[in-house]
């Protein structure tokens, strides 16, 4: 059997950002669950797009996903590209 991986599930925008939302709501304040579920909805997308999104440096990113303490600025930016594209998305409609 496959391992379970939630980047299979991510194919659009909103289902990044549903799936972001929850794992924000189940976690609660554990900033550092949270980075590995952002690292699965950056490897949905591609790291560059998500650096020019941000404006960080994808050093940076790769970074926060490689286990370093993980910058709570970052952390927010990143998860607002995510959110703010799906809700961008939901108003073209």
């Amino acid at each position: 059997m496959k391992p379970f991986d939630p980047v299979e599930y991510m194919c659009s925008e909103e289902g990044i950002s549903a799936f972001l939302n929850e794992a924000e709501k189940s976690l609660g304040s554990n900033s550092e669950l949270l980075v590995h579920f952002l690292e699965a909805a950056a490897k949905a997308r591609s790291i560059n797009q998500l650096a020019e999104a941000t404006g960080i440096d994808r050093r940076k990113i790769y970074e926060m996903f490689s286990g370093s303490k993980a910058d709570p600025t970052i952390i927010a930016k990143v998860k607002a590209v995510f959110v703010s594209s799906s809700q961008e998305k939901a108003l073209a409609l």
